[in-house]
């Protein structure tokens, strides 16, 4: 059964745009355990007032949270040697999260942002795999959910078949 009213995180994938690779393609970070998807929030600004029992709210200037990626470590993956690489260059990357409805990847969304690679972490523990913890900076805003991968977007020159 196709699980079409829910997002399942296990079919999540996060990748980023390589310039240096042939003519530039996005590449899958690979064995991701773990995602905390970035933020995109707004400041709320609080005015209270003599007189009235609740203040005013309204809402002010906006920010955005980090991305965490936690990955398998594997020192031979590709994908790991170049998050290592794009930290190392301070380089500003385009970032894409895509989330799929099933392993096949039949329907999906995704957004997409600029950021640097803030951090590196890595951690293990006894008879335990390694894992490596990428934090993501955001710079400027998210992107939008874009329309599912396997849907193309509908032609703005042709007019919709289903228009009265």
């Amino acid at each position: 059964m196709a699980l079409k009213d829910i997002s399942l995180a296990n079919f999540t994938t996060v990748s980023f745009f390589d310039h240096d690779v042939g003519s530039g393609e996005f590449v899958e970070i690979a064995e991701v355990q773990s995602l905390t998807h970035p933020t995109d929030e707004r400041t709320i600004i609080e005015v209270p007032e003599f007189g009235t029992d609740y203040p005013t709210k309204r809402v002010g200037s906006s920010s955005t949270g980090n991305a965490e990626v936690v990955v398998n470590f594997n020192p031979a993956e590709p994908s790991h040697i170049r998050m290592l690489e794009i930290y190392e260059k301070r380089a500003l990357m385009l970032f894409r999260i895509t989330i799929n409805s099933d392993n096949a990847g039949t329907d999906s969304s995704f957004f997409e942002f600029n950021g640097q690679v803030a951090s590196k972490t890595s951690s293990g523990e006894f008879d335990a795999m390694t894992t490596l913890t990428f934090s993501i900076t955001v710079d400027g805003k998210l992107g939008e959910w874009d329309t599912p991968l396997s849907t193309p977007a509908p032609d703005p020159e042709l007019p919709d078949e289903n228009a009265p």
